[in-house]
């Protein structure tokens, strides 16, 4: 892990953004154990590089088939870890929307341990946005940065299905913008097709709330030019 690091800084010292993360990230795993109530264990640093070499290095199946095992023990542990952490930061810390906060930081944690056992959980914070004023100078943002749950959807790879039946269930048009624009950057998924697999796809969807989320949607895809309308579309949607 600190070798990890020490590669991310010394890249970062190239991109003052990525140095930022980085150490951001090196303080959330150091902090980590403070955060997390009393019964949960203790976050320590992962050997997983550690059994990586002596997998490289083993002379025969045998320890070849017991270095991997111990890898993916370390990795659901640590998984299990970084879940434990998400969940108590979108309890006690979901009103923090500064860059780096804690659960900034465990949002982006999840994406990197790619732990799809979290997608519950980061819809129904889809709309946790950061504070523009928060975030540091010099970075370059895609449309979606403010939003950091979009991108760690599609990273840990959300199923259409999944998405599809959260627009119908939104709790706001902020939500299902939010959620069209998921939608709309998912694989196999292009800006000329959207409309018609939604249309397509929600047609098992009857109930009266879900009709009203349905036709919301349909009318932000009909005014639709490209999928980055989306999120201008929830900005309009949170003010309303």
């Amino acid at each position: 892990m600190k070798k990890i690091i020490s590669n991310m800084l010394g890249n970062g010292m190239k991109h003052p953004f990525s140095l930022l993360f980085a150490s951001c990230l090196f303080i959330m795993i150091h902090t980590a154990s403070s955060d997390i109530p009393a019964g949960h264990a203790k976050i320590e640093s992962p050997a997983i590089l550690d059994s990586i070499t002596l997998l490289k290095s083993a002379k025969d199946d045998a320890e070849k088939l017991k270095y991997l095992d111990e890898i993916n023990h370390l990795y659901m542990d640590n998984a299990l870890l970084i879940l434990t952490k998400f969940r108590y930061d979108i309890a006690k810390n979901r009103q923090d929307n500064t860059w780096c906060s804690p659960l900034h930081l465990s949002i982006r944690a999840v994406g990197c341990w790619h732990i799809r056992s979290a997608t519950d959980d980061l819809l129904k914070i889809i709309d946790y946005k950061l504070d523009p004023r928060s975030i540091p100078v010099g970075g370059v943002m895609m449309e979606d940065y403010l939003h950091p749950v979009l991108r760690i959807l599609i990273l840990i790879g959300i199923e259409r299905e999944t998405t599809i039946r959260a627009i119908v269930n939104a709790e706001t048009k902020e939500r299902i913008a939010l959620l069209l624009w998921t939608l709309g950057h998912l694989k196999g998924i292009n800006e000329r097709n959207v409309l018609e697999i939604f249309e397509k796809e929600t047609v098992q969807y009857t109930e009266e709330n879900q009709q009203k989320n349905i036709h919301a949607a349909l009318a932000m895809l009909k005014q639709m030019k490209h999928v980055s309308d989306f999120i201008h579309f929830a900005e309009m949607a949170a003010k309303e």
